[in-house]
């Protein structure tokens, strides 16, 4: 599902996380596997921003404001995405 923000490449990428995840979800509750995710996309996050050329980087106030901006628009466009989708 393409986009015109996302190139298909991105959500392959994407899928590839979901399919470890769901492997994991195996062994880990749902709730403390989503846990994990978003505090290994956090580390990530924190990571990059650390390493983003500092003549180009946000202040720290302004980084955390974009990221969770950002999470809630893709959790909102998830969940009117699952709402769409019949139930099983």
């Amino acid at each position: 599902m393409a986009d015109e923000a996302n190139p298909p490449e991105f959500f392959e990428v994407v899928d590839k996380f979901l399919l470890v995840a769901n492997d994991l979800s195996d062994e880990w509750p749902s709730a403390r596997l989503s846990s994990a995710i978003m505090y290994a996309a956090a580390q990530y996050s924190a990571f990059h921003f650390r390493n983003f050329p500092a003549e180009l980087r946000f202040t720290e106030d302004e980084a955390v404001l974009y990221y969770c901006e950002q999470f809630s628009a893709m959790f909102r466009e998830n969940l009117r995405r699952l709402e769409q989708m019949p139930e099983e």
